[in-house]
């Protein structure tokens, strides 16, 4: 009978499953000391990425603050117009840009507190992250000094077992006199 002749294909299919599979065992290992010094590390990297995320939104802020100061000054400068206008075609075209100026207002003034509430509790978010951090530290470091605790020696020697061999013999001889009968 001829033997099957695999193809090449066929034969690296199989060596990549069993690379695959070798790299599952691999992974199933567990690396203690890494997994704690990257517990020890995660709040300090969360902050630093919520600290990123507060400087983006703190020029966010400031920008929008600038927008709300202009269009403040454009609403004051069409009320004034709006005043001083003698003509209706002066007093429409104040009273427009007054419109205008008043609906880029509330927009951006409407953005500046949605930014300004996620400033806030990305900043709280943040505070706590490194208090956390301060907290794993100084746990970390009292568990060092603490010293191991010594097992107390059990009292083997004064406590008489529950059962000899005599007794259960006789306990068995018992057992079986019972079912003959």
């Amino acid at each position: 009978m001829p033997r099957y002749k695999m193809t090449k294909t066929k034969k690296q299919t199989i060596k990549k499953r069993r690379k695959a599979s070798s790299k599952k065992t691999n992974n199933k290992m567990v690396n203690i000391p890494k997994m704690e010094s990257e517990l020890l590390k995660a709040p300090a990297r969360i902050a630093a990425k919520l600290d990123k995320e507060i400087k983006s939104l703190k020029k966010q802020e400031m920008k929008l603050n600038k927008a709300c100061n202009k269009m403040n000054r454009q609403l004051d400068k069409a009320e004034t117009r709006m005043q001083a206008a003698k003509t209706k075609t002066r007093l429409k075209a104040a009273e427009k840009m007054h419109k205008q100026a008043s609906k880029a207002y509330a927009a951006s003034s409407k953005q500046l507190e949605e930014v300004t509430s996620k400033l806030q509790g990305l900043t709280s978010t943040q505070d706590r992250l490194i208090a956390l951090g301060k907290a794993i530290k100084q746990f970390n470091a009292d568990w060092g000094k603490a010293k191991p605790r010594k097992m107390k020696k059990s009292q083997s020697s004064n406590v008489e077992p529950l059962h000899t061999a005599d007794d259960i013999n006789d306990a068995a001889v018992d057992e079986v006199t019972e079912l003959a009968s």
